[in-house]
């Protein structure tokens, strides 16, 4: 497996584990989607719940923050591995633990968990992986599996099982990552039981952490890889 895919998997699971102990705690509210959230300012304007209504905008404008700051720190995108994120990283993966202590049930500390998800997706969407919210990977899957099924239709095309492999490796991949989603939510509801909120924050913190260090251990690879792709491939 591709060890940046792996890393992508691991966030995945780290975002199921934030989102769950989130809903489970602060519903309706979430950390790391925010469809249902801006589906709901509509309806929280019309109902006029107004404490709702600006604590969904700023859920939402917190998701985009953090989205920013992956950007700013990798505003060259996709092939960028910057050991600059992973730093980042551990640092939002610290701040979690703190403002858990600090803040605990409070909506502050619901906000951080928003930009820290937004940072979190908006490195890895850069690289065409999606971690923090499944309907974007959903609709991939979708779409990998109409054109397996299309693929899988026509006749005639000597590279037929070639594209159909190709079609269904990448399906694979996605409904992989909404399992991941699902297992790491299931890990962090199971931890979750009977401790203090604290703790399982501190827990998801120092897992996020050790993923931020697994980064930082293939930066040098996978930036020396991107290169020779680069001179093969210019």
């Amino acid at each position: 497996m591709n060890s940046f895919v792996l890393f992508g998997y691991l966030t995945t699971f780290a975002c199921g584990w934030l989102n769950v102990v989130i809903v489970t705690n602060f519903a309706p509210f979430t950390a790391t989607h925010h469809t249902g959230s801006v589906t709901k300012i509509p309806v929280s304007f019309l109902d006029g719940d107004w404490f709702m209504f600006f604590a969904l905008i700023g859920l939402a404008s917190a998701f985009i923050i953090g989205v920013a700051i992956s950007a700013f720190i990798n505003p060259r995108g996709d092939g960028n591995f910057t050991s600059r994120f992973g730093y980042a990283y551990i640092t939002g993966a610290v701040v979690l633990a703190v403002f858990a202590a600090a803040f605990g049930l409070s909506y502050w500390f619901i906000f951080y968990c928003s930009v820290f998800a937004g940072f979190q997706n908006g490195f890895l969407s850069q690289f065409k992986l999606r971690v923090s919210h499944m309907s974007g990977v959903s609709t991939d899957a979708g779409v990998e599996l109409g054109r397996m099924c299309k693929e899988a239709l026509r006749r005639g095309n000597p590279n037929r099982k070639s594209i159909l492999k190709s079609y269904a490796a990448s399906f694979g991949l996605k409904m992989l990552f909404i399992a991941v989603f699902a297992t790491g939510a299931l890990v962090g509801a199971l931890i979750s039981i009977g401790v203090p909120l604290f703790v399982s924050f501190l827990l998801l913190a120092i897992f996020d952490t050790a993923i931020a260090i697994f980064y930082l251990r293939i930066c040098p690879y996978l930036r020396t890889r991107r290169e020779r792709e680069s001179v093969e491939n210019p």
